[in-house]
């Protein structure tokens, strides 16, 4: 049986008075009582609104005499508001909850308790997964006063459910929220006439859309689960690409320009990406396993539902403007082969350039700036002027400026790699004059782990490899490449790999990988093969604790051995400098 009568710490708040709505107008729910010092944000005549603070122990009173089965801990201060000291948002977080626990050892009608909670529990670091499973909390520091309460709120609450086997406790994991209603720090910082980005940096983003966040609150309180639930829509997003879709300019700024000058906008709790090494790391969750909330792309009409066997929550997401999926699913456009003459690349321009549409183009920009028009208008009304080639790349420029292209959850962006090839075919066929050899022993389909030699600061071999594959397999694909997390603090290289195939290199993102079916490229021998010198070429270092070969086990993907040779040569390292080193973070820099 449902639960039939339902409280609602913090129904003052947006989520909180929707749930209240939604929980009113359900005919399985008998009762719905809202606890807060704020009264909801509309008018509710099947709520009973009990005006209470919940640090005051007097809620051990009230919260009994409503004979509640469910109760839902929505009071918890993401970001301190106007008039609001950190210390306060503390004791409303963690004194509040301890006041909660001790009036719900008192409700003996009490059999569920739904919290809403966060996933900055998680933490955030460079060398994290690219994605969180709810096992993988407190792996990492908790570096702001918000995490920290989070982890301690989550350990009061899984005390008192092994205290009280009789109550099920379904700690809620949720990534930031987003919505045309919501007042949030998201939607402060996409408000701003001018919008700051990082310098050379694309930090990925998750987030869950407001209705969803309800509907997976609803879901929960009809059908609840043991234990923490992620709330997050699937995949990811770039913040570029985001600020784009907002139709906002940007404007790039060093990191600590932008920390400083978003410091009105950010949440206190770090939800934008946190200064760490390389200052550009966020969270994303993985809902696939466990009690995961899974998102399905489906209509608005859709309804949030639990699926049966596993317990896991699913719910429904908005589809993307210009996409042809949900974020990180994959779907759209299929991929293209970039060997094939009628892909339009544009990376390049057959045959010489025309100077005299050139010559045209420029004046009618010019005049159409003089005219008052804004730049991409201009842009759209002198590019009439230029051959068919010349225009098609100019739109295609156009809609990747306003954030119609495509990218996977881990950052893959194919149309960026295609028209990155021409580069790489020319340090391919010209410059490093590579050839491959044996490359159709690598499987056309499925996982395979491609496991080679490494040498250079740099990921060349990597995508050589990358190349290699696409222009001697009969059905080329872009393999995924792992590469230290330290080269990712590097600003443009970072955004580059990412966008080429690059992940950071975890056991967990190669598992991840793995087990959607990609061709993974390991490099076993890490920094200690990049950083080895120049006399000790081509001799392999120790390949760690042979963690790939645990990997190609557990996933039962196929193991191709592949040798790099030339790659010793390229930038042979004769010396390191340890000083510059340490002020980029990176493990040596070398002399060459």
């Amino acid at each position: 049986m449902g639960p039939r009568r339902v409280l609602i710490t913090g129904v003052g708040s947006f989520l909180g008075t929707e749930l209240a709505r939604r929980l009113s107008a359900d005919p399985e729910i008998d009762y719905v009582a809202g606890l807060d010092e704020r009264p909801p944000r509309a008018r509710l005549e099947r709520m009973d609104f009990i005006e209470a603070d919940i640090r005051n122990p007097v809620i051990a009173k009230l919260i009994p005499q409503a004979e509640v089965d469910t109760i839902v801990h929505n009071k918890i201060v993401r970001r301190p508001g106007p008039g609001m000291s950190d210390r306060s948002a503390h004791d409303i977080n963690v004194i509040g909850s301890l006041q909660l626990l001790a009036a719900c050892e008192k409700a003996d009608t009490l059999r569920t308790i739904v919290v809403r909670g966060s996933a900055g529990v998680y933490g955030s670091e460079p060398a994290a997964p690219q994605f969180f499973t709810e096992e993988m909390a407190r792996r990492y520091p908790l570096r702001t006063r918000f995490q920290r309460d989070v982890a301690e709120i989550e350990n009061y609450f899984d005390t008192f459910s092994r205290r009280h086997p009789q109550v099920v406790c379904t700690m809620l994991r949720y990534q930031p929220s987003v919505g045309p209603s919501l007042d949030s720090q998201i939607t402060r910082y996409l408000s701003q006439p001018i919008v700051p980005t990082y310098l050379g940096f694309d930090p990925r983003l998750q987030f869950v859309h407001e209705a969803d966040a309800i509907d997976a609150l609803v879901a929960t309180i009809k059908s609840p689960v043991r234990g923490p639930v992620n709330v997050a829509a699937p995949g990811t997003i770039g913040l570029t690409r985001m600020v784009r879709m907002a139709g906002k300019p940007t404007l790039q700024a060093l990191v600590n320009v932008y920390h400083a000058g978003t410091a009105q906008v950010r949440p206190r709790c770090g939800h934008l990406p946190p200064r760490g090494r390389g200052g550009l790391h966020a969270s994303p969750l993985d809902g696939r396993c466990g009690g995961g909330l899974r998102a399905h792309p489906a209509g608005a009409a859709a309804r949030a539902r639990v699926q049966g066997g596993g317990g896991a929550v699913s719910t429904h997401v908005r589809p993307e403007r210009g996409s042809g999926g949900p974020a990180g699913s994959g779907h759209g456009p299929p991929p293209r082969d970039p060997r094939d003459p009628r892909s339009v690349r544009t990376g390049g321009f057959p045959g010489a350039f025309p100077i005299g549409p050139a010559i045209s183009f420029l004046r009618r920009f010019r005049g159409g700036l003089d005219s008052g028009n804004d730049l991409p208008v201009a842009l759209a009304e002198a590019g009439s002027t230029l051959p068919r080639e010349l225009r098609v790349a100019l739109d295609r420029l156009l809609s990747r400026l306003a954030g119609d292209y495509q990218e996977d959850e881990w950052g893959f962006d194919e149309e960026f790699a295609d028209a990155s090839l021409p580069f790489l075919e020319f340090l391919y066929d010209r410059w490093w004059r590579v050839e491959t050899i044996g490359a159709r022993n690598v499987p056309s389909h499925g996982r395979a782990l491609l496991v080679a030699n490494h040498a250079g600061i740099l990921p060349w071999d990597a995508t050589m490899i990358s190349v290699g594959m696409l222009r001697e397999h009969p059905l080329p694909r872009y393999p995924r490449f792992l590469v230290l997390d330290w080269a990712f603090a590097l600003p443009y290289v970072s955004v580059a790999m990412r966008k080429l195939g690059g992940v950071v290199a975890s056991p967990y993102n190669a598992l991840r990988l793995l087990e959607e079916d990609e061709l993974v490229a390991v490099f076993p021998e890490g920094v200690k093969g990049a950083g080895k010198p120049f006399k000790e070429r081509y001799r392999l270092q120790r390949f760690g604790r042979g963690g790939f070969v645990e990997l190609a086990l557990r996933t039962g993907a196929p193991i191709v051995p592949v040798a790099v040779v030339g790659s010793e040569e390229i930038y042979p390292k004769l010396g390191e400098a340890p000083a510059l080193a340490r002020l980029i973070g990176a493990p040596y820099f070398p002399l060459t």
